[in-house]
């Protein structure tokens, strides 16, 4: 029993490792789509649903749409959306199975003016993907 144990806890570890990798690069990814200026490859780290949820500090946005369509306007040029850079990523798994993870981190968009401020991202794995069901950011 003990040497089954030790072989689940070993596989668990790694299954982590794997999937903080996986988190790792999504976001890596949505920082050089950002830089590009390629806002619909930004958003394909999000979950295309109407349940999925933007936060921020002075309203809740629902769904993939609305959000894609408030990213559009507000940032219609590669010059307005700047640099995109996130620091000091965190991970937490929020359940057993691993498929739904806390990422906490620092983000900064260099342009015209600076903005920089907090995030919390909820993921979930869809189909064997993570993808970002909340977006929390101040």
């Amino acid at each position: 029993m003990g040497a089954c144990e030790n072989k689940k806890n070993t596989q668990s570890a790694y299954d982590e490792k794997a999937d903080i990798d996986k988190l790792y690069s999504l976001i890596h990814q949505q920082e050089i789509d950002w830089n590009k200026g390629d806002i619909d490859s930004y958003m394909k780290g999000y979950w295309q649903s109407d349940k999925m949820q933007y936060i921020v500090k002075k309203h809740v946005r629902k769904g993939y749409d609305l959000v894609l369509a408030n990213y559009k306007r507000h940032y219609h040029s590669k010059e307005l959306m700047g640099k995109l850079s996130f620091d000091k990523l965190e991970y937490q798994a929020l359940d057993d199975a691993h498929t739904i993870y806390q990422v906490t981190g620092l983000w900064k968009v260099e342009a015209q003016d600076t903005s920089d401020g907090n995030f919390s991202l909820i993921f979930k794995k869809i189909d064997n993907d993570f993808k970002i069901i909340i977006d929390h950011t101040f």
